[in-house]
């Protein structure tokens, strides 16, 4: 059994697919990810990446933060945003799903953690797990990817 894949009995129970994860926790989940935007500044064709959330059971989407260079700094403070007791995007919220992105650092993840909200990790080979956003291909203005 185990050549199939399949656990030993005493431990297959305490195994949660994916699927039973999301059903079970439908209400207390949203995702986060990055898609990108380039716009015609001064300085050129310059790209943005946009950060969104998005609550699953109601599909309300929040841009938290926009910004042409995100870093370790930039995204402390939007985990601060998001995690605001009073009026952030992830109140009452339990768990935030986000892929293998550089960016969502130790640091941001406890300050997620700190604000009630269990950060969980995509597996790197399963890119398809967390929804995405983006302008459609036909809208000359947006090279959103993702």
């Amino acid at each position: 059994m185990k050549n199939h894949g399949i656990e030993p009995s005493p431990e297959r129970k305490n195994k949660t697919t994916w699927n039973d994860f999301i059903r079970n926790h439908w209400e207390s989940l949203s995702a986060i990810d990055f898609f990108t935007v380039e716009v015609y500044t001064l300085a050129g064709l310059t790209r943005y990446m946009v950060l969104t959330v998005i609550d699953y059971s109601t599909r309300k989407v929040e841009i938290a933060g926009i910004s042409h260079n995100p870093n370790g700094p930039w995204m402390e403070q939007m985990a601060r945003n998001l995690t605001d007791e009073f009026d952030g995007f992830l109140k009452n919220k339990k768990y935030l799903i986000h892929d293998c992105d550089k960016l969502f650092t130790p640091k941001f993840k406890k300050i997620l953690k700190d604000g009630g909200v269990e950060p969980k990790r995509t597996s790197p080979v399963s890119p398809n797990l967390t929804p995405f956003i983006g302008a459609s291909k036909n809208t000359p203005h947006n090279s959103a990817t993702k």
